[in-house]
């Protein structure tokens, strides 16, 4: 089962990369030459036409013709995809390195054909007149700014980084899952350890003893207890007084007190 699913993961690894090479490699041969349909003037600008700068009026479905190119020069076609009349605004397509460029009246665009970060191309959108519009091309090399080139560079090759970005994501879930799936197999078949209590200490277990409830005193016993009381009373306050224990009990004993009951008085 492990070889299965590595296997697996290793089949779906090679798949993704041959898609993103295949991309790549569509993004660098496609060329637009006789594929654009329907055309309209073609403009063959010749080098130094090309060179000096060109003010041309165009309508949509016209080509330019040009030989450009700083590592080297090759034919490349720019033609006119769209003109918006109400928004003063015009596309082209070029085709070495397939890309759209839209432009708005009076503004200036450079273009790198060849993806060598020097601009090949300069073109400028003039005038508009009714379906026509005024465009300004000519050859340049200027090398691209930092910026530029950072900013090309994640345009360029931005689908590529999804892909990948997805592939990483994928390899991450794959690995997840494997170690999920390793784990709970290797739990598998291990017995179940429970813990065994401990008995309780035998202190706790001894059960307090229970209290022996007294036996209810009759009428007697508190009439005893409430003389007895009002002798001791007595007592205290003659001490107090200045009299001995002798000469108090020579007092209870005028009053017919037996001994028992003067032996509970002087306790």
């Amino acid at each position: 089962m492990e070889k299965r699913g590595l296997d697996g993961f290793f089949i779906l690894f090679v798949l993704v990369m041959t898609l993103v090479v295949s991309v790549n490699a569509q993004s660098e041969s496609f060329n637009y030459e006789g594929v654009f349909g329907d055309i309209g003037t073609v403009y063959v600008l010749n080098d130094e036409e090309f060179s000096n700068g060109n003010s041309i009026e165009v309508v949509v479905k016209d080509f330019f013709k040009v030989n450009a190119g700083s590592s080297g020069k090759e034919i490349c076609y720019l033609w006119i995809d769209e003109l918006d009349i109400e928004n003063n605004k015009i596309a082209f397509i070029i085709s070495r390195d397939p890309k759209r460029v839209e432009l708005s009246l009076g503004e200036t665009n450079k273009v790198d054909i060849d993806r060598d970060n020097i601009y090949d191309i300069l073109l400028r959108f003039d005038n508009i007149n009714e379906e026509k519009a005024e465009i300004y091309i000519q050859e340049i090399s200027e090398k691209m700014s930092s910026k530029d080139i950072f900013l090309t560079m994640i345009t360029r090759n931005l689908l590529i980084y999804i892909i990948i970005a997805c592939v990483v994501l994928l390899v991450i879930i794959l690995i997840v899952l494997l170690l999920l799936f390793f784990k709970k197999r290797k739990n598998i078949g291990k017995p179940e350890v429970k813990t065994i209590e401990k008995p309780e200490k035998l202190k706790d277990i001894k059960q307090k003893p229970k209290k022996i409830s007294e036996k209810p005193k009759s009428d007697k016993e508190k009439r005893e207890e409430h003389i007895i009381q009002k002798a001791k009373d007595f007592v205290s306050k003659a001490r107090k007084k200045g009299f001995t224990d002798e000469q108090i009990k020579e007092m209870f004993k005028k009053k017919n007190w037996n001994k028992e009951y003067l032996n509970k008085v002087f306790q």
